[in-house]
């Protein structure tokens, strides 16, 4: 479709966004593309209101640790960044990071401060160690289940024991080919 000089209008009354994409099958010429968006205030509709979103599901059910009324650090992540820390004084964090859209592939983390002792203390990611780290920033695949991160400690330690600053990537990813069509 040629959308030279043209005006095209995009819904997004149900949507929390959109993601436009500009292809072009010129030659490259070094111009690039130009848009200008404009906000159009809501107004009243008369059309049928959708039910409410359903409930994010967590599956596999996380531990019983994140209810536990004594564990006072961790939390459900939707964001793209996000910073993870053991709070001072505590001995147990859960942290549960859904995906931020279907298009998510995987986390890096990059590991800011990370002073365990791996006798007394642990970090799981999905149920791996990774107490012991010899590089800054690890990458893990996201399947469709969240991707739970714990820590726990058996000593009276007091301080911040690791800072994870974090993102979920969806602009890297290997987009799937549909499967080939037999006639």
């Amino acid at each position: 479709m040629n959308l030279f000089n043209k005006i095209v209008n995009v819904d997004l009354q149900y949507k929390d966004f959109e993601d436009l994409r500009f292809l072009t099958t010129a030659p490259k010429c070094a111009q690039g593309f130009k848009a200008i968006f404009e906000y159009f205030p809501c107004r009243e509709i008369s059309t049928e209101i959708p039910p409410p979103r359903p409930i994010t599901k967590i599956w596999p059910v996380p531990p019983p640790t994140t209810i536990r009324p004594s564990q006072k650090c961790g939390r459900i992540i939707t964001e793209e960044f996000f910073t993870l820390a053991n709070e001072e004084n505590s001995s147990e964090c859960h942290f549960i990071i859904e995906k931020l859209s279907k298009d998510v592939c995987e986390l890096v983390l990059n590991f800011e401060q990370f002073h365990l002792d791996c006798n007394l203390e642990d970090l799981t990611i999905n149920g791996r160690s990774f107490c012991r780290i010899n590089r800054k920033t690890v990458v893990i695949p996201v399947q469709d289940a969240p991707t739970e991160i714990s820590y726990r400690s058996k000593t009276a330690e007091t301080g911040i024991r690791f800072v994870i600053k974090g993102f979920q990537n969806f602009r890297n990813c290997e987009v799937p080919l549909p499967p080939a069509q037999l006639y």
